[in-house]
């Protein structure tokens, strides 16, 4: 925005947030993005700056001077494509810094310069996909519900053909003020590469989140199937049984200090990308038999005695993720989750991680022991 002391300045529009200067915040990424990235190469991959810029064209000029004179900034940022250019190599972009923002006719030439990925409001399918393809659209979530309707398969078919050549946005309505989430699972599906969720509720949503982008050494990056590039056909469904043994240090509520010996548990199973599961539509049937008064080492059983048994659509795109619930009165809060992508998990046994209810991964000792089998 522009900033009442007539330097750019970045906050919340509307609401009582504080600016930070815009100088502040590009010195800020400039010098701490890529820390550590000579020892961990997981921390080199692009970094996006997203700019939801409404400034006028002089205070952009200036965004565009603050950038162009920070030295460690410009070593790292992609400049512009021109016409012919054809899109980089993931290499290419690695230790990068990727500006994304809106040009307008009146935005000032510098700063067009290091606009790498152009904002576009999006028309049509067919106009879109004759853009170039540094161009990017943000959809609503109102937007997708239209695109993700069962009766609008020439739709989402475009969609996935605009996906396979350029980069999609989605983001959570407005009217969400409580913070709540969509499901992100059925815009991975369709192939939308940049899936943005309110990350204040750590609940369903956020739990698949998690568990797809813990994979990759937990970069935020996640190569997309072969079949959503249109380079193989799609998969025949993947069919597994999954069941929770044990755990061990089953976290309990915020606040709460109760002994581990006076707290009754037990685990419930989903998979999200399930045939025949609708948009934001929850799967979470399957949960074991209540441990009493142990927490600490609770060995668990399903219902029946036997392993939980999903279909996966799409192996890929499914995460297991597991809720570790208390019994209590009838409430039965949520205490820790566990996740993981089911194209990462292998037969046989293997201890999860355990988070929190804020989704802070609590280390050990805090885990489930499962076993997964993949059936014919």
């Amino acid at each position: 925005w522009d900033g009442e002391d007539g330097h750019p300045s970045i906050f919340h529009g509307h609401t009582l947030t504080k600016p930070v200067g815009f100088a502040d915040v590009i010195e800020a990424i400039a010098t701490e993005a890529f820390a550590g990235a000579d020892e961990h190469p997981y921390a080199k991959m692009p970094f996006i700056l997203s700019f939801e810029n409404h400034c006028g064209p002089k205070q952009t000029a200036e965004m565009a001077a603050i950038m162009l004179a920070n030295k460690h900034f410009m070593a790292r940022v992609v400049r512009r494509p021109r016409d012919g250019d054809d899109p980089p190599l993931m290499s290419d972009l690695m230790g990068k810094f990727i500006v994304k923002s809106k040009v307008k006719d009146d935005s000032p030439p510098e700063f067009v310069d290091l606009v790498w990925l152009v904002g576009a409001k999006f028309k049509s399918f067919e106009e879109s996909i004759a853009q170039p393809w540094n161009y990017i659209h943000s959809y609503s979530e109102s937007k997708l519900k239209e695109i993700l309707e069962p009766d609008h398969a020439a739709m989402r078919q475009m969609f996935m053909k605009y996906n396979a050549t350029h980069v999609s946005r989605t983001y959570p309505m407005g009217t969400r003020v409580d913070s709540s989430n969509y499901n992100p699972t059925p815009c991975w599906q369709v192939g939308a590469q940049i899936v943005a969720l309110n990350f204040q509720q750590v609940k369903s949503a956020m739990i698949t989140y998690l568990g797809m982008f813990q994979q990759n050494g937990c970069s935020g990056y996640v190569l997309k199937p072969d079949y959503l590039m249109a380079r193989a056909p799609m998969p025949k469904p993947t069919w597994f049984a999954i069941k929770v043994i044990s755990g061990h240090s089953i976290p309990q509520e915020p606040g709460e200090q109760k002994s581990f010996v006076n707290r009754n548990t037990y685990v419930s199973v989903g998979v999200t990308a399930l045939e025949g599961v609708e948009y934001g539509e929850s799967v979470d049937a399957n949960h074991t038999e209540t441990v009493k008064d142990n927490a600490l080492t609770p060995i668990y059983t399903p219902l029946d005695g036997k392993s939980f048994k999903f279909m996966a659509a799409e192996k890929d795109l499914s995460v297991v993720t597991f809720k570790l619930k208390e019994a209590v009165r009838g409430k039965d809060p949520t205490v820790g989750y566990a996740s993981v992508a089911l194209s990462v998990l292998r037969p046989g046994y293997r201890m999860l991680p355990v988070r929190d209810t804020e989704g802070l991964l609590l280390g050990m000792p805090h885990y489930l022991f499962i076993h997964t089998e993949f059936l014919s």
